[in-house]
């Protein structure tokens, strides 16, 4: 059991030391800019006899940050998708779509 429990401690130890190398340096980075891809994808639902639905759509995703000294800086982030919702159903005998 000692041998078990020697093995989990220098697995973590080693692990934790992986994360202390992935810190940056503050001086040399001040901002930092990040793009990303998004995408939604739903299902079509139905209450009440009202059937919900929306297109699967694709978007954008931009990040920029800023940061005044090590601990304080401010955030900005931008992001566009385009969709379509659908309802379809009968409400009180009219029929919508």
């Amino acid at each position: 059991m000692f041998k078990n429990q020697l093995a989990v401690f220098a697995i973590t130890a080693v692990l934790t030391s992986f994360t202390a190398f992935a810190q940056e340096d503050y001086t040399r980075f001040k901002s930092e800019a990040s793009v990303q891809a998004l995408g939604s994808f739903v299902k079509q639902t139905t209450e009440n006899g009202v059937d919900q639905g929306a297109t699967d759509s694709a978007g954008v995703l931009a990040t920029y940050r800023y940061y005044f000294s090590r601990h304080h800086g401010v955030e900005a982030n931008y992001s566009w998708t385009s969709n379509t919702q659908t309802y379809k159903g009968i409400w009180h005998g009219y029929h919508f779509a």
